[in-house]
């Protein structure tokens, strides 16, 4: 079986579609770098990825032209505040 460093989801909205995999098989890969096109998804993508075991952060960016850093990048926890209205780029890995 070909094994896998890091895995890259750009998939424009459809990244829920990871919610519905078991624990196990997110962490045969140890770092996903998971584009989030809502505050809401980042968050349960977020959730799931720390109940695995995964240490979680993002960063919020905007596109005006081009892609922007609009803020620093965040440590995820479940009480993190997630900035609205901006694409965010959440990286989960295993430590």
């Amino acid at each position: 079986m070909e094994k896998f460093d890091i895995a890259k989801v750009d998939c424009e909205g459809c990244e829920n579609g990871l919610l519905s995999l078991p624990d196990d098989y997110i962490r045969k890969i140890p770092k996903w770098v998971i584009e989030c096109h809502s505050s809401e998804t980042l968050r349960q993508l977020g959730e799931k990825f720390l109940r695995a075991g995964f240490r979680v952060s993002f960063k919020p960016y905007m596109w005006q032209t081009e892609y922007h850093i609009a803020g620093r990048e965040r440590s995820f926890h479940t009480k993190a505040e997630i900035p609205q209205g901006f694409l965010l780029i959440m990286t989960a890995y295993l430590p």
